[in-house]
């Protein structure tokens, strides 16, 4: 019964302290919102694309072929365990009317595969009924008549009945793929299509059906998959020769019986026409070795960037939820140590009386109970319910994502559970272990107070002189409490790096593609050519052009080292090279040149795949066995992982002729318009495969970045709302460890305002040196995060603005406003008598 009269005391204690209890309480509860918050935002995503990818059943693996695919591709395809197999046409239209790059692809409505999201309207019922992605309508509206003049078609006009979204594109906002630049894309029903050869194949696998999309199992077994299905397409590739060298003589043959019909029939015009046409194709493709081409799902257009979002957000919550933790066991640590020194007298009391320490001991432990499970609850509840949607409200307007769950996550629950506990509890009991030790003679008895010793600066006497009695007290009084004195700085410290850090994020994330392509890349558009040796003739027609500059023939090739993608490229004067690139070494920042039989790797490539200068690597293309190469320099670079070597030294490599296959164009400076008039003159040559301006990828990284926009705001305002909670915590545990001192300070005539300022020094100089303190603290933190949300494909630089600085000191200046406000609030309304009567 007594014990239970104890235990009661508590909640007096929580009455009369309620500004500790809340404080401890706030700053753990903002620890376990951000934690369970953050990273339940990974989980949510990924559970929401592996959702999509089985509802929608989307493809693993699309291919394509430089002859077509046939049915005999589809079959072979079958052969892999699982595989279910569709073949599809597509391919890049221009509608000039609307002035629309279109990506086409036919409509079969009992194709498993890919399966449409209809937004508006009805699937077509008829071949002359069309579907358009929805982001299109305010061109075609529906019921209106869309034209594609294209000799694949058997009709050019159809009419839009439909809006609709494909899985193949997630990202509303980027429909860029490998066909070049789109605005949108059209679904037209099968049958339309002439050619009897089709252009795509999908393959999805029964035993993926599974695996989460982001999963090392899935990875692994696509990865076997994809090397299986290109065994298989290299040994067809004879074969499809053979094919299309006998159609193409089948043709032939067709061609004359129908140019000798045409000379008596004038209705067979447009069919010669059109087998003129397919002959000529034909003859093309029939004239060398077919290549294959797979692509995985995750280089879908806006796929790649949704399913990094999670872990970079997860990234984040490894660093700012951690770091609320610290600074609550650093407010429950000091906050504790005040109420056992406070009760002093009842603990040696309780001994005396017969207490066990264990008893004594609940009262407390109950407290850090209380503080632990309203934080706990609360910071649970919010983080699941309220700070997810706050990310997928911006989601939803860049993604074909209708659902996003918000799910009670089992893992980072009980982790917040245990680090909230280990917070309160840990310090608690080490309290407790520290002080219920003593004898109760000695609890009895009131504590020693600090002995006051000459400082540092006493040593000084020119300059201790010349300070006020004021300045000697503060002085003073900072070093007799040192334990206080490093608790608030670090506190303030903190929560400053914390500011600092959310901005360095922000800046940090949109930074990494301006800085690719404006210092170390200085081209504007890369041009993919169709045939080899084809990059002089494109730059003669294009040689008074307004909006190209200057050129640069390339050679370009996708290469693997070590089992990663990686860009080759192929250079050859070093002096106009310095125009196109700026090499700098990734750790001196010094200029580099490009060697003449080494090669230049980015500081990705390197840290992935540990490589370092000096070293030989080993690498793979798709023609040719393994080569040979000596890194020469590592070099920055923020985007893509590449490799840079003398064309004449590749060619020696790889004892085989090298001809450009590309252009670098640096361009004037073109509006959105403007870049695609330029495209579509490019490919009207029939000598570009497709063209990508450096622009669009700028617009696209800001795109991604405003996905982290509101978490990195929720992370500003909470640093600074800890940032004011824990310089009011320790201010007001420095007034009341201080009270017998500031009361005789009344007695003895110092006005409140003086007895204020006595305190608003101390925390002027704690919070100067928290600054100083957390300026390198923010930068740290900002790198080890970007570290760990750099990806195999993206990382980041270090950038923090100014303004993030300017932010975390004022912020700190008007909370330390506040809170020498309040402290005078407290100091009149203090209570001389009482306080000069206590015992300490």
């Amino acid at each position: 019964m007594h014990t239970r009269l104890y235990i009661k005391t508590t909640f007096k204690d929580i009455y009369h302290s309620w500004g500790r209890f809340l404080a401890i309480t706030i700053i753990i509860f903002l620890g376990v919102l951000l934690f369970v918050g953050i990273k339940s935002i990974g989980p949510n995503l990924e559970l929401t694309i592996n959702e999509y990818v089985r509802s929608h059943q989307l493809s693993d693996l699309q291919v394509v072929s430089s002859a077509g695919l046939t049915t005999a591709d589809q079959k072979l395809a079958q052969k892999i365990i699982g595989a279910q197999v569709e073949l599809g046409h597509s391919w890049a239209y221009h509608d000039t009317k609307h002035d629309q790059n279109l990506q086409v692809y036919s409509y079969q409505a009992q194709n498993q595969q890919n399966q449409l999201t209809l937004r508006q309207g009805r699937y077509p019922k008829k071949s002359s009924e069309a579907l358009i992605n929805v982001k299109l309508k305010k061109f075609y509206p529906l019921n209106k008549t869309l034209q594609i003049n294209n000799r694949q078609l058997r009709r050019q006009r159809y009419r839009i009945v439909g809006y609709i979204n494909s899985p193949l594109y997630v990202d509303q906002q980027d429909y860029d793929s490998a066909q070049g630049q789109l605005d949108g894309y059209v679904y037209l029903p099968a049958t339309n299509f002439l050619s009897q050869t089709y252009s795509i194949m999908y393959l999805r696998f029964k035993d993926l059906n599974d695996l989460s999309v982001n999963g090392k199992r899935y990875q692994q077994t696509i990865s076997k998959k994809e090397k299986l299905l290109q065994r298989l397409l290299q040994s067809r590739r004879y074969s499809r020769l053979q094919e299309l060298q006998l159609q193409l003589d089948e043709q032939q043959q067709q061609l004359v019986l129908l140019q000798q019909q045409a000379k008596t029939q004038s209705q067979l015009q447009k069919r010669l026409s059109q087998l003129q046409y397919q002959l000529q194709q034909q003859s093309i493709v029939a004239a060398k070795l077919p290549q294959y081409w797979i692509t995985e799902r995750v280089n879908n257009p806006g796929f790649r960037g949704f399913t990094t979002l999670s872990s970079r957000i997860d990234a984040i919550g490894n660093v700012f939820p951690v770091f609320f933790f610290l600074l609550g066991i650093l407010i429950t640590f000091t906050t504790i140590t005040r109420m056992v020194e406070e009760n002093r007298q009842e603990i040696g009391t309780l001994k005396a009386l017969g207490y066990r320490n264990w008893e004594i001991a609940q009262k407390y432990l109950l407290y850090a109970l209380i503080i632990t499970a309203i934080a706990l609850v609360l910071g649970i509840e919010v983080g699941t319910k309220a700070l997810p949607p706050i990310v997928y409200r911006i989601l939803k307007s860049n993604y074909v994502f209708n659902n996003y769950p918000c799910y009670y996550w089992l893992e980072p629950i009980i982790t917040a559970s245990l680090l909230a506990l280990g917070a309160t509890f840990g310090a608690t009991i080490y309290i407790l272990l520290t002080d219920l030790h003593q004898k109760p003679i000695a609890l009895l008895l009131p504590k020693a107070p600090k002995v006051g010793r000459r400082i540092i600066l006493e040593h000084f006497p020119k300059l201790w002189k010349r300070l006020t009695f004021d300045q000697k007290m503060t002085y003073r009084n900072l070093l007799r409490y040192k334990s206080r004195m490093l608790l608030t700085i670090l506190g303030i410290a903190g929560c400053a790096g914390l500011m600092i850090a959310g901005f360095g994020l922000r800046n940090s994330v949109s930074s990494a593609v301006p800085i690719q392509f404006r210092q170390l890349t200085h081209y504007q558009a890369v041009v993919n050519l169709k045939a080899n040796n084809s990059a002089n003739q494109l730059q003669k027609k294009f040689k008074n052009s307004p909006y190209i500059k200057t050129s640069l023939p390339i050679y370009m090739a996708a290469i693997q080292v070590k089992q990663q993608p990686v860009t080759l490229y192929g250079l050859k004067n070093k002096y106009i090279i310095t125009h196109y690139f700026t090499f700098r070494d990734a750790q001196t920042n010094q200029l580099q040149s490009l060697p003449q039989k080494k090669v230049l790797i980015t500081q990705g490539l390197a840290q992935n795949k540990n490589i370092r200068r000096g070293q030989t690597i080993s690498v793979q293309t798709r023609q040719t066995k393994p080569i040979k190469l000596c890194v020469g320099g590592i070099v920055k670079n923020y985007v893509g992982n590449s490799i840079f070597i003398n064309q004449d030294a590749w060619q020696n490599l790889n004892k085989r002729s090298v001809s450009n296959n590309a252009l670098l164009l640096k361009t004037s400076t073109l509006n959105p318009k403007q870049q695609k008039n330029l495209g579509h003159k490019l490919e009207k040559t029939n000598l570009v495969a497709n063209t990508t301006f450096i622009n669009k990828r700028i617009q696209q990284q800001a795109a991604m970045s405003a996905n982290l926009q509101p978490i990195v705001l929720i992370f500003v305002v909470l640093s600074g709302i800890l940032a004011f909670v824990v310089l009011y915590n320790l201010t007001n545990i420095n007034i009341s460890e201080r009270t017998r001192e500031l009361a005789t300070m009344k007695v003895l005539g110092f006005s409140t305002n003086e007895v204020t300022l006595t305190i608003v020094r101390e925390n002027i100089i704690f919070t100067i040196l928290g600054i100083i303190l957390g300026v390198p603290t923010g930068k740290i933190l900002t790198n080890f995060i970007i570290t760990q949300a750099a990806s195999s494909e993206l990382s980041f630089p270090l950038v923090i603005p100014l303004s993030g600085y300017l932010f975390a000191v004022v912020m700190t200046v008007v909370f330390l406003l506040i809170v020498s406000i309040i402290t005078q609030k407290i100091l009149q309304s203090l209570d001389m008598i009482s306080a000069l009567k206590a015992s300490e």
